[in-house]
């Protein structure tokens, strides 16, 4: 056999395509980033010959299934974009095997606003999950059950947007709210990764090695709480009475804040300001 870069990478398919969850419990034992790194090209390989994505998507979700007992299952398909031979069509086309092959699972398949928006791939069973251009009611008034994730205020890892004490089912109809399934909070980790794929700026990419995790934890902390708090208020009982900037809100935001102090969670002080690298204007150090 001639060791080409072709034969390298059917050799290479042929192995990973046999692979199951102890790839991915290798995959997170492994120390090294370069060991890690070579494993997911290993399993990306899998993807190398012509036809084989569907079936390596449903491969894995299938195992997936049988790991998760939860009916939810999201898919993402997000930021959907028209590159090279991928157009809008053949996306949707494949989103559609994908949701289907989940229903004959027995599971609820979510995805991203675009999944009903964009692509079109949304059946009648398909969960809708709002997060830029869309809100709940544009997907509830289509008739879908829907999630509310609006990005410039459940995105908890951009620290200087909007407020998250906020109403998400404005007006709704009684049928309305009946196909609203509630709020979701994002807390997205680009600016710690430090992997080669990653932002190149990622500001506290130092986190991303393990000696640094106590590090890390905290400031994951600060940039989740108490935020989400507000958050996790505007989902289960908000009050359209009281403002952000009430007595009332402050009362409640600062007793909850104090509560998970108490139990060892690590939030940011509610009279200052945290982010992914500093603490009420204190630098974390990886000293």
């Amino acid at each position: 056999m001639v060791c080409t870069p072709s034969v390298i990478n059917k050799v290479l398919c042929s192995a990973v395509m046999t692979l199951s969850s102890c790839t991915m419990t290798l995959l997170y034992n492994m120390t090294s980033q370069c060991q890690r790194l070579f494993v997911i090209m290993l399993m990306c390989c899998a993807l190398c010959q012509q036809g084989q994505t569907l079936r390596t998507v449903k491969s894995l979700y299938y195992e997936m299934a049988s790991l998760f007992p939860e009916k939810l299952f999201h898919i993402g398909a997000d930021e959907t974009a028209v590159k090279g031979n991928c157009t809008l069509e053949n996306i949707g086309g494949f989103e559609r095997e994908i949701i289907e092959f989940l229903v004959s699972l027995g599971k609820v398949p979510i995805g991203w606003e675009e999944v009903l928006f964009d692509t079109k791939a949304a059946n009648s069973q398909t969960v809708v999950n709002d997060w830029t251009r869309y809100r709940a009611i544009d997907s509830v008034r289509k008739g879908y059950l829907t999630i509310e994730s609006q990005g410039q205020h459940f995105y908890l890892n951009h620290a200087n947007y909007g407020g998250a004490w906020l109403d998400i089912a404005p007006n709704f109809t009684d049928f309305e709210l009946k196909l609203l399934l509630g709020g979701e909070m994002s807390m997205w980790t680009d600016n710690y990764c430090g992997c080669s794929d990653c932002p190149q700026n990622a500001p506290a990419k130092w986190m991303f090695e393990r000696k640094y995790d106590a590090v890390f934890a905290q400031s994951v902390g600060g940039m989740i709480w108490p935020r989400g708090i507000a958050a996790a208020g505007s989902f289960w009982n908000f009050v359209p009475e009281i403002s952000d900037t009430s007595p009332e809100f402050l009362h409640r935001y600062e007793a909850q804040n104090k509560r998970m102090t108490e139990r060892g969670i690590f939030t940011c002080p509610v009279d200052c300001f945290c982010d992914e690298l500093t603490v009420c204007g204190v630098p974390y150090s990886p000293d």
